[in-house]
């Protein structure tokens, strides 16, 4: 699996903390990934799961769990999650936007009042992951179901358009663009990995191609997704300008995927 894909991972956890200081906290993350990978004996079908948020069923999964919530922070020592070390990690998202930071604080305090003591780690991790895991179902097409959506694509595309920081945190985390830049880096983004097509249309095939391992293990939100795409595209008109047709896009699909699992997509609609 390509690990550089991985953008926003772990949930709405690591969402946040790579929208408000996003290269430390993608950097921190691989840092932590190579980590844990070099303890854990994963295979990549496992890791798969885990970077879906697939309940961990086996040891592996479930040690990678402890081990990536433990390097970040979020469970301590004593295998439980550790509010301190949270709110410590999210004070800038406090100072920027304080209803995502209750957002995450109430998923995360609902977890915590649900554990119970456990010497194992891998247990603390699986029963982490069964309850919060549900919360923050994968679903942000493309960056977590887009293998190929590296960071050189990011890179090309804020060279490409520009986009100022505040523009970019707008871009990462799907708010309906306003600005150019933000339209611009939208279609250039969307264009790399194929969800809009040369014809700045959205592109079902390629949609499926990247849904494909969904439609295996949770074919009730594949389509669904699905769904959303289909509907958008019924309703597409012809755009020469890319920026104009990616604001169209995100104008039907970043409200559907909201309404589909609102917590994951805190912010305009």
């Amino acid at each position: 699996m390509d690990i550089s894909a991985v953008i926003l991972a772990i949930g709405l956890i690591i969402e946040s903390c790579v929208a408000f200081d996003p290269l430390p906290a993608r950097e921190n993350f691989r840092n932590a990934i190579a980590d844990c990978k070099n303890k854990i004996d994963i295979n990549e079908d496992e890791m798969h799961n885990v970077m879906r948020h697939i309940i961990p069923k086996t040891k592996n999964e479930q040690c990678m769990v402890a081990c990536l919530e433990k390097k970040i922070g979020i469970m301590g020592d004593d295998n439980k999650i550790s509010m301190d070390k949270v709110q410590e990690k999210f004070a800038r998202m406090k100072q920027h936007r304080e209803d995502m930071y209750n957002e995450v604080m109430k998923n995360i305090e609902e977890c915590r009042a649900l554990e119970t003591t456990e010497t194992d780690e891998c247990v603390a991790g699986r029963k982490f992951a069964e309850c919060m895991f549900p919360k923050i179902t994968p679903f942000r097409p493309p960056r977590h179901f887009a293998p190929h959506f590296s960071n050189r694509y990011i890179a090309e595309c804020k060279n490409k358009t520009g986009i100022h920081e505040n523009e970019f945190r707008n871009y990462i985390m799907r708010q309906i663009p306003e600005t150019k830049n933000e339209q611009c880096m939208l279609a250039c983004t969307e264009k790399r990995i194929g969800y809009i097509g040369a014809d700045n249309k959205i592109n079902i095939t390629k949609v499926e191609q990247h849904l494909v391992h969904m439609n295996k293990t949770n074919p009730e939100l594949y389509h669904k997704i699905l769904d959303i795409y289909t509907d958008c595209q019924a309703v597409e008109t012809i755009e020469t300008d890319e920026c104009v047709a990616a604001r169209n896009y995100a104008k039907c699909v970043f409200p559907k995927q909201k309404q589909l699992h609102p917590a994951r997509h805190i912010g305009k609609a």
